[in-house]
């Protein structure tokens, strides 16, 4: 009888113990789609340019992460890539920069050997030394996001695309207009096919395939792309985004060189009171667009 019981002891605590098990799994589960859910969140606003908004929502998701998870949860490492993104938009760069490292650290150990995670930071984080003008120095994180992102997905996936046009971005940066060019294009073509005519990534690219143009002098080939992508993000941004700025900026640019000073004095104001109002006055963007205004006015 002792061993009987001793038998129906040792199955209960055992019972007991897988019981445990999966309701901590259950758990464990419950918070990880908790914090996804806050980090699609979070995301969102950022694309809506709302980045204080994003701010609080990605800062809260890593604390739940991190006090249901632990502090080296991949999901953890989400959150921050989110916050990053924040920091880059309103031009925290060093403190974007470390919370891409500390992303970067965490998704790395969870998979050594690369994952669409790591494939994200590395794309971040080239994009943070972009807006700060450091092209070289992002370039190998693009090249390194790319090259995982073409052993996980198909080559012609939207997600490849947008690693392209990142590293295009960079390669442009630094002059190397022959390379970036064809990236390029083939973003641009994966967009189209993809998303149709109208999505944000196709404006971007051909946003910055117009600025390699008009980097070339090629005023003709640059003008029609900026105009179209001004059109996709009239129609798909508030009318207040940020991104709207940039690319009546830069048509203003275009607008100048082709001494049509009217047109230009428009854009960039229709830009500048963008970023005054979303960016404030002290943005870099902001300055950047004040110094062409006044100096195309005065």
């Amino acid at each position: 009888m002792k061993a009987f019981i001793a038998g129906v002891a040792a199955t209960v605590a055992i019972a007991g113990g897988a019981t445990w098990r999966l309701v901590e799994s259950r758990r464990a589960a419950a918070s990880r789609l908790d914090v996804q859910s806050r980090v699609e969140l979070a995301a969102a606003a950022v694309q809506a340019g709302q980045y204080e908004d994003a701010r609080a929502i990605a800062t809260q998701a890593i604390a739940t992460a991190t006090e249901r998870l632990g502090p080296n949860d991949v999901s953890v490492a989400a959150g921050l890539n989110v916050l990053g993104m924040v920091d880059k938009y309103t031009a925290r760069y060093d403190e974007g920069r470390r919370v891409y490292e500390r992303a970067l650290a965490i998704a790395e150990r969870a998979a050594p050997d690369g994952s669409l995670l790591v494939a994200d930071i590395d794309h971040n984080l080239g994009g943070i030394e972009h807006a700060r003008g450091r092209f070289a120095e992002g370039e190998p994180f693009a090249r390194r996001g790319l090259e995982i992102r073409k052993r996980v997905l198909a080559a012609d996936d939207a997600a490849v695309a947008a690693d392209e046009a990142a590293l295009a971005a960079l390669l442009d940066g630094q002059g190397k207009y022959d390379e970036a060019e064809p990236l390029y294009i083939s973003a641009l073509a994966t967009f189209d096919r993809t998303y149709g005519p109208d999505h944000p990534d196709t404006a971007v690219a051909l946003n910055n395939l117009a600025a390699l143009y008009q980097a070339r002098h090629d005023f003709g080939r640059a003008e029609p792309l900026y105009r179209r992508a001004l059109g996709i993000k009239e129609r798909l941004l508030p009318p207040d985004h940020p991104d709207i700025a940039t690319t009546a900026n830069n048509l203003a640019v275009l607008e100048k060189n082709l001494e049509r000073r009217d047109e230009a004095l428009a854009l960039y104001r229709r830009a500048l009171e963008i970023l005054d109002r979303t960016l404030g006055p002290s943005h870099p963007k902001t300055a950047a667009v004040r110094a062409n205004y006044e100096k195309l006015l005065h």
